[in-house]
């Protein structure tokens, strides 16, 4: 709810939606005035109170003191931004999507392997959203520019939001399948981690058979 202090007598308080892209279809028209007719918010002592929240609610709003004071009249405009969050009748800590639980990673010595860590972040107001690696219980960050750290994000329409972290090793040593590497997800209800291991791929043996009649036949063996 946002107020302005009425100083004179003689003032009146309107609301406004501000014109956007897309709001034509809404039903709050662009340019029209709110909160007399809707019946999801009223106008209410100059406070514009959403009763019911719907998602053509979102937007930018102006609200317009009109006073008159010595046979003068004055006008007062401010603008405020409404975002949504969707409602959370359980408020919970981010939710893994990728790795799998202590999932196990085949690399091959000299070539690149990326790790990558994905959560969903349910929309908590005032709450903060992070997503980070650690390699031995340091902040991937640090470890640079022998691990690079890359980070997308995306965010829905209620403020939900997905963020993926990936973490790029250029050339993968035998010390780098002794580290331990985690993923951590934080917000304001709780913390949650993903641990992913690193195991060097398997060779195969390449075994030749020759018979009497000319064939030969290569059998691949993999120790296990």
């Amino acid at each position: 709810n946002t107020e302005f202090s009425k100083s004179s007598i003689n003032s009146s308080v309107a609301w406004y939606k501000v014109p956007s892209k897309g709001q034509s279809e809404d039903r709050c028209q662009e340019g029209q005035r709110v909160g007399n007719d809707e019946d999801t918010m009223k106008e209410i002592e100059g406070k514009l109170v959403f009763l019911v929240v719907r998602e053509y609610h979102r937007g930018e709003y102006t609200c317009i003191v009109t006073m008159t004071q010595r046979d003068r009249q004055y006008n007062l405009t401010r603008t405020v931004a409404v975002s949504l969050c969707a409602s959370q009748p359980d408020l919970k800590p981010p939710v893994l999507i990728q790795p799998k639980a202590d999932q196990q990673i085949e690399v091959e010595f000299d070539k690149e392997v990326s790790l990558t860590c994905r959560m969903f972040f349910h929309c908590i107001q005032d709450s903060p959203t992070i997503l980070w690696w650690t390699v031995d219980g340091r902040n991937a960050q640090e470890l640079g520019p022998a691990i690079k750290v890359f980070q997308s994000k995306e965010e829905s329409k209620v403020k939900d939001r997905t963020i993926t972290n990936t973490i790029s090793i250029k050339a993968v040593t035998p010390s780098d399948l002794q580290r331990n590497y985690t993923c951590f997800g934080k917000n304001r209800i709780g913390l949650t981690f993903a641990q992913v291991t690193l195991f060097k791929k398997a060779p195969s043996y390449a075994i030749e058979l020759g018979c009497t009649l000319g064939v030969t036949l290569l059998i691949l063996v993999t120790p296990i």
